[in-house]
């Protein structure tokens, strides 16, 4: 600190300078000089002017004095007090000079000589040393600011004069700031909890989670901002801080990838056709992408999303299709004729045989004539009552048109595809009208087209004359189906008598029948469509049109044999060409 400069000072004494002053007022009055000069008896009223002048002149000498010791004393004198001050953590109020340096050296040196900082940054911290910091105070220019400072209380800020090592802080920051910065990780996934049986029910399925770890993106440090604010921090006493950095947004990961990846999608169940085994189902698995989309957008600063994986059911399961599989009734029909043991009955009986239980795969055709084959005596077909024309003969496998026409009628009813039918010669009787289907080994066939997504079994059973025949699958419709028919017109028969004798070959007595008659008809089919819930009437729709011939009544009427030698009678023969297999 400069020296202040002093002020010249008189040799001469404060008594000596009082009399020179009364000597020169009492020259100027013409008055005698010296002390005595006062006691003149002819100037009392000079001498009280005197006496006042010379009081003023000592009242201004004294004050003038006393500027003089003030000034010089606070160049020259004792260090005056310091302000109330607080320094480093110091009071220095009343202080001198030498006893505030002294104190705020020693509590500087007790804050600095060995301070370490610690910088805490999220989940990361940074460490100075003393070694870093070298942090100490200029006392000469703190206590010069101290002196000219107009501060007269309060906290006096020792920033602008403490001393660091600005580059070993630096140096510190930054090193210890490298390895966090360079710390850049690129988004993962993966499922947590074992993988699921995906053929199990749904109930019985555990689905896993998908856990997305977010990429850490670069870090960006101020670090001579960060600089600054620990120098402030010491200033202050502090060593322990918070400072904050800032993040590159890491890269987002690829949802629509990762849903691409995991996504199984659902398979049905399958059936062997051959077997009727059913194969197992797989549900389908992935996440609600949509849904994971905006739970990302709002995940803030987290770091981990989970996602629920979800399970997409097939359209068939194991379950269902063996539950689908000969569940309904598509249609049944019982035809009844008279029953004809020996003959009919047992053809009757092997017709059902060999369609009973027969599966029709989606898409098959079931062709009647290849089903039951050649109708020999080999494989017990028996004769039985057919139709060759318009005459009624014996054939081998004759009334199995019975079953055919069963089974027409149960094709129509669970509106199957008919690939092939024919109608009677004349007119059935174990049918409604119009849905009859006449066969013949090498003629006419009834073919039908399994039209459903699902297999159809055939159901069919004959006793004393009558059968029954059902078809098996699974009803998808929402609608049934009901036959009807018109009768476009009819043809009645007319009955004819055939004379002969009692000696006739057959036997017949008088008025024995012959011939059974048929009337003639024109039918027309409708297949009818009613709603199964409100049982409305959807559609009535042609089916087919057939045509009956008439057969006229032939009965026998006995007469009286002429007189003309006997002829010999052809022995009766089973026709070997196509017949109608059927009788009246």
């Amino acid at each position: 600190m400069a020296e202040p400069k002093k002020r010249p000072t008189s040799k001469k004494s404060e008594e000596a300078q009082l009399e020179d002053a009364y000597a020169n007022i009492t020259r100027r009055k013409n008055q005698p000089a010296g002390k005595y000069a006062a006691q003149n008896p002819d100037g009392q009223t000079a001498r009280k002017v005197t006496i006042i002048a010379i009081s003023v002149t000592a009242v201004f000498l004294v004050l003038l004095t006393v500027i003089l010791v003030v000034t010089l004393g606070k160049n020259d004198g004792p260090e005056q007090s310091i302000p109330d001050l607080t320094v480093a953590g110091v009071n220095i109020s009343g202080m001198s000079q030498e006893d505030a340096r002294e104190a705020i050296s020693t509590a500087a040196g007790a804050m600095y000589d060995d301070c370490a900082v610690e910088i805490h940054m999220g989940e990361y911290t940074i460490q100075l040393t003393a070694q870093d910091i070298q942090a100490r105070l200029d006392l000469d220019r703190l206590m010069a600011g101290i002196e000219n400072s107009s501060i007269q209380g309060g906290e006096f800020d020792i920033t602008p004069y403490l001393v660091v090592n600005q580059e070993g802080i630096l140096t510190a920051i930054e090193k210890q700031w490298e390895p966090i910065a360079n710390v850049k990780t690129e988004p993962s996934w993966t499922l947590e909890g074992p993988a699921p049986d995906l053929t199990k029910d749904e109930a019985e399925i555990k689905c896993q989670t998908l856990v997305i770890t977010l990429g850490a993106g670069h870090k960006e440090l101020d670090t001579h901002a960060l600089y600054e604010e620990v120098v402030n921090n010491l200033a202050k006493g502090i060593f322990s801080m918070d400072f904050s950095y800032t993040t590159q947004e890491p890269e987002a990961p690829d949802l629509e990838a990762i849903h691409q990846e995991l996504t199984t999608e659902p398979e049905d169940a399958q059936m062997d056709m051959e077997t009727f085994e059913v194969s197992p189902h797989h549900y389908g698995y992935t996440f609600d992408l949509e849904a994971a989309q905006k739970q990302l957008e709002a995940l803030g600063n987290a770091a981990v999303l989970e996602i629920p994986m979800i399970l997409t059911p097939p359209e068939k399961t194991t379950e269902d299709l063996e539950g689908l599989l000969f569940r309904d009734t598509l249609g049944t029909f019982t035809a009844k004729s008279a029953s004809i043991p020996g003959g009919r009955d047992v053809n009757l009986k092997l017709s059902c045989e060999a369609l009973n239980g027969i599966v029709l795969n989606p898409g098959d055709v079931l062709a009647y004539n290849e089903t039951l084959g050649e109708r020999t005596p080999d494989k017990g077909w028996k004769p039985a009552a057919s139709y060759e024309g318009t005459a009624t003969v014996m054939t081998y496998g004759g009334g199995i048109c019975q079953t055919s026409s069963a089974l027409y009628y149960c094709a129509l009813v669970a509106d199957l595809e008919i690939v092939q039918r024919h109608s009677h010669t004349f007119i059935s009787s174990y049918v409604p009208f119009g849905m009859d289907a006449t066969v013949a080994w090498g003629g006419p066939d009834l073919k039908i087209k399994n039209n459903t997504e699902y297999p159809i079994r055939i159901e069919a059973t004959a006793s004393g004359g009558t059968v029954t025949v059902s078809l098996i699958g699974t009803d998808t419709k929402d609608y049934y189906i009901k036959m009807d028919y018109e009768i476009d017109w009819k043809e009645p028969y007319n009955t004819i008598y055939e004379e002969m004798t009692d000696q006739n070959p057959e036997g017949y007595l008088d008025g024995d029948v012959i011939i059974s008659p048929y009337t003639g008809y024109k039918i027309t089919t409708y297949k009818c469509k009613y709603d199964k819930q409100t049982k409305d009437l959807i559609s009535r729709d042609k089916e087919v049109t057939s045509i009956y011939s008439k057969r006229d009544q032939v009965i026998c009427k006995i007469v009286e044999p002429e007189t003309e030698p006997p002829t010999t009678q052809p022995e009766e023969t089973v026709p070997s060409g196509p017949v109608q297999e059927d009788g009246a």
